[in-house]
């Protein structure tokens, strides 16, 4: 028996080919705009590919420059340290690195002397962050040594005792209290100074505060005798 001829009218009872040869004629017809959607696809997937890689160097830039700025100011190198710093944050603002900067960049300002500008960078940054945030906190106690800085003592105590102590350690309240009481003193407030340094001698004497401090009796006695 002869072999049997397919012809095209036959392929077409085919469902696949019938549906491949309808594509081939949609894509014949409309070349143009096929491509224009091939090359549209083409430009999406490598663009992607280079904005990921454009974002990972980014934050390398951002991490090195404020590991650059911290490093300087632990070396007291304080101009270098804020350019490092002030570019982490003007060019990477919207990262974590450039909410770290900001911290550097007054602790510079303050080891330059630069008191007002310090003070001027505070109010600015602290009213950018969230109070939730971490760094906010960083900012507010910076806020309250740069106004000590400035001889502006009862709002420094003020400002310093208004941030949250439930999550410090012992050791680490202890300090604030007595950096309070030295304020205090500073500002002319001896009876405040001893009012705060009894609570905290009778916190350590009960137990309440488990924190070392010998100096603590010797500097009550020197606050009650100011008072006389």
């Amino acid at each position: 028996m002869a072999a049997q001829k397919f012809t095209r009218k036959d392929l077409k009872k085919d469902s696949f080919v019938e549906s491949t040869d309808r594509a081939l004629g949609f894509i014949q017809q409309h070349a143009t705009a096929v491509g224009a959607v091939l090359l549209i696809l083409v430009v999406l997937l490598v663009g992607g590919s280079y904005v990921r890689k454009g974002q990972q160097a980014a934050k390398m830039e951002a991490s090195f420059l404020l590991y650059q700025g911290q490093l300087l100011l632990a070396q007291g190198d304080y101009d270098l340290a804020l350019a490092r710093l002030q570019a982490c944050l003007e060019n990477h603002r919207k990262t974590d690195y450039a909410k770290y900067a900001r911290v550097g960049i007054v602790q510079a300002l303050l080891a330059n002397g630069e008191i007002d500008v310090a003070l001027a960078r505070l109010d600015e940054y602290r009213r950018d962050l969230r109070a939730s945030d971490p760094v906010q906190v960083k900012l507010d106690n910076l806020y309250a040594h740069a106004l000590a800085d400035a001889g502006r003592f009862a709002e420094a105590v003020t400002a310093l005792a208004a941030l949250p102590d439930a999550d410090l350690a012992p050791a680490f309240l202890m300090e604030r209290r007595l950096q309070q009481a030295r304020w205090l003193e500073a500002a002319g407030d001896h009876r405040g100074a001893v009012a705060l340094l009894e609570e905290l001698h009778q916190a350590v004497v009960s137990g309440k505060l488990e924190a070392q401090r010998p100096d603590l009796e010797l500097r009550l006695e020197v606050a009650r005798a100011l008072l006389n």
